[in-house]
């Protein structure tokens, strides 16, 4: 209960009381025994209460626009993880082996799921024998150097005219066509080696591994499960080492928000009071409501604070010391800071 009320129920329960006093003195005056200067004295005294009543209540209302909405009418946000991500699979597959869990602390490039990739192996070992086998090539190589002394022993015969143009022509043409047989094998010895790094590549895809570190919080399939190319996800991870509190101010609240600014961020529900640091002030006030959102960051590290809890922003003063119980000593601000 705030000062104003007070001051309002110290009016209320002495107007009262002068009421009761005023009516027994008038019960009195029917009587024949009553003064009937007692009810302008009453009600002078009633009057003057409620001037000082009003002049109280109005102090209190300067005191507490000064101190800012904040910390008189508290704004509320929730919390939630810095980091959260939905893994999916890449293709459509079978699981074949379930790593983890609900609960599991990874780690980044861990593996977690596996799809089946029985077929894909298969695959892999055939093209990896075409990629490896050289005969062909080799074969060719022969054959180009066979037609390539041909057409140098006919070009000496034609310089001493024991050839014709016309063999000197097709030598020529016999060797050309074995260089790009040659070349043409060479060719698709290196596509069977990109056959090869394409499968591989696939084969990863479908061995799902964390890419931060964290906390699985959902494993939506069963090992023997498919999983659809409509629907991908296959975990997910949170990371909790910080927390992010979304708040919606008034936009003349968010203008005197800066990012890097240290508030407290009170979590009601778990009497814990947090040191966070504004994060983002948003750029444009949301028409439907005249708010600003106000993302600010929770360090974590020891899992202290629970994300998902609604917390209350704390600004412009510091709370007491009996509140700092939650708080590290290395968080708490000095006595002398002002937000």
């Amino acid at each position: 209960m705030n000062t104003r009320t007070n001051f309002i129920l110290l009016w209320s329960l002495l107007a009262c009381r002068n009421w009761s006093t005023w009516s027994d003195s008038r019960s009195l005056r029917e009587q024949g025994g009553g003064i009937r200067s007692s009810k302008c004295n009453l009600c002078l005294r009633t009057a003057a209460f409620t001037v000082i009543a009003i002049i109280c209540a109005s102090s209190v209302n300067v005191d507490t626009a000064t101190a800012g909405d904040i910390d008189q009418h508290p704004y509320e946000g929730f919390t939630e993880p810095w980091i959260m991500i939905d893994l999916a699979a890449q293709e459509p597959g079978r699981v074949s082996s379930i790593h983890v869990r609900k609960g599991s602390v990874v780690k980044a490039d861990q593996l977690l799921i596996e799809l089946d990739t029985s077929v894909l192996e298969a695959q892999l070992a055939i093209v990896a024998e075409e990629a490896k086998s050289s005969a062909r090539v080799n074969g060719l190589k022969i054959q180009q150097e066979v037609q390539q002394r041909r057409m140098e022993s006919v070009q000496s015969l034609q310089v001493s005219g024991a050839s014709t143009v016309d063999e000197l022509l097709k030598a020529k043409a016999d060797f050309e066509i074995a260089k790009f047989h040659t070349q043409e094998a060479e060719e698709q010895l290196r596509q069977k080696n990109l056959e090869v790094v394409e499968i591989e590549t696939r084969i990863a895809q479908r061995r799902v591994r964390s890419s931060i570190n964290g906390v699985v919080t959902d494993v939506p399939y069963e090992t023997g499960e498919f999983v659809a190319a409509s629907d991908p996800r296959i975990a997910t991870i949170v990371d909790l080492k910080k927390l992010r509190a979304t708040f919606y101010l008034p936009t003349t609240e968010a203008m005197t928000m800066r990012v890097g600014q240290s508030l407290f961020i009170k979590l009601t529900e778990v009497r814990q009071t947090a040191v966070g640091i504004v994060e983002y002030v948003g750029v444009e006030t949301i028409a439907d409501s005249g708010r600003v959102q106000v993302d600010v960051l929770i360090d974590n590290p020891e899992y202290k604070y629970r994300s998902g809890l609604r917390c209350q922003m704390v600004r412009s003063s510091l709370p007491p010391e009996s509140k700092y119980d939650n708080i590290n000593a290395a968080e708490r601000p000095e006595t002398s800071q002002k937000n």
